[in-house]
């Protein structure tokens, strides 16, 4: 299967795959075709509990996103905030995220943005999936750059994108934090999520000499 998926990776230096921990042969096998760990991930739900309202300081407002004016927005907070962030280091592009509001928009998603002032400075989005075979809503990426985090305010951004998962009608809510972002697990942990799964990203380069 590697070597027909290898067929289409023209212009590509590496591919990944997310394996499990629990899954142990799975492992064994990845490992044996030269894949190598690039970091782990914690799968994080939250069942259909009550959500605290959303309270911002004077002066903030949360946007919904509008296609052609906010591209360069999402990028600006979104690249900012995710520099250093392993799997997330790659800038995204005001293209790339044209092409995601349109897919999200085709899926009833939500993309939101968090100002200060006129000044965008947090992001959150909300798709449809699921989990265990039920609808789940999807929260990916929620970001707050840098200088104003520790201000309650990536809190805030999450309850209000857990309100527009139970106004969609959505009895769980579904996301995922790098192992090393100890500070959002621990958020999120507080905010009413469990811990479902770890899993590993492994990395295959395909610019090998």
């Amino acid at each position: 299967m590697l070597q027909a998926i290898l067929k289409h990776t023209e212009g590509l230096d590496r591919i990944f795959v997310f394996v499990p921990l629990a899954n142990v042969s799975q492992t064994e096998m990845v490992q044996g075709l030269g894949f190598s760990v690039e970091r782990y991930a914690f799968a994080l739900v939250r069942g259909d509990l009550d959500v605290p309202d959303a309270v911002f300081p004077e002066g903030y407002e949360v946007r919904r996103f509008v296609p052609g004016r906010d591209e360069e927005a999402w990028c600006e907070v979104r690249n900012t905030a995710f520099a250093t962030l392993r799997g997330s280091e790659t800038p995204m592009t005001p293209a790339m995220v044209a092409e995601m509001a349109s897919r999200e928009s085709s899926l009833h998603g939500e993309m939101l943005l968090l100002f200060h002032g006129d000044r965008p400075i947090g992001i959150v989005r909300c798709v449809p999936d699921e989990h265990e075979g039920s609808p789940a809503m999807e929260i990916a990426p929620l970001a707050i750059i840098p200088e104003y985090q520790g201000r309650g305010l990536g809190r805030n951004l999450l309850r209000t994108a857990l309100k527009v998962a139970k106004e969609r009608g959505f009895h769980q809510t579904v996301l995922s934090v790098n192992a090393e972002n100890e500070r959002a697990k621990s958020l999120y942990i507080q905010e009413g999520f469990r811990e479902v799964e770890a899993v590993a990203c492994y990395g295959y380069n395909l610019r090998r000499d």
